[in-house]
């Protein structure tokens, strides 16, 4: 395994939007890559915290920690996840697959919330259209200058699955 320098968590504020986006690209990739090896897995533990990084001659590279938290969907639920879920993920097991793409772009929102110190509700706590909307009105808000519509993609799947 490669050293690794910390959490990104050390960088916040330090570090562009562009650099933020290319980080939260990175760990989707990787997220995906769990859930490709391995369609059963979903990683369920997404922050600041669990996200590593090496700076070796200012070139970043990025790692997803915390591994222990990709977990089989035979054992997941609400209770699974860091974070509260947005509405319309279905938990039951035979539909994880079909959820994997939605939590794998709120993991991403998860990651822009962070990094504007925007506050996600924990697991327990069910969340509302109205309180996703909110969450991505303030990141829209907080990155408007230089990327508005940073959560498109994120309510485009949610509207689908709403219809």
């Amino acid at each position: 395994m490669e050293k690794v320098d910390g959490s990104i968590n050390k960088l916040k504020g330090e570090i562009t939007l562009k650099q933020i986006v290319e980080i939260n690209d990175e760990i989707y990739k990787q997220c995906k890559c769990i859930h490709m090896i391995n369609s059963e897995f979903i990683y369920t533990d997404m922050k600041l915290d669990n996200i590593l990084y090496s700076n070796i001659d200012d070139n970043i590279k990025i790692f997803l920690g915390d591994l222990g938290s990709a977990i089989p969907n035979i054992a997941l639920d609400k209770y699974s996840f860091t974070k509260a879920l947005p509405p319309f993920v279905d938990k039951r097991v035979d539909t994880i697959k079909t959820n994997a793409e939605y939590i794998f772009l709120w993991n991403k929102i998860i990651i822009y919330a962070e990094f504007a110190d925007i506050y996600i509700p924990p697991s327990h706590v069910t969340m509302t259209l109205e309180n996703v909307y909110a969450i991505c009105n303030s990141i829209n808000e907080h990155y408007v200058s230089e990327m508005p519509n940073i959560c498109e993609d994120f309510i485009k799947e949610m509207k689908m699955r709403d219809e």
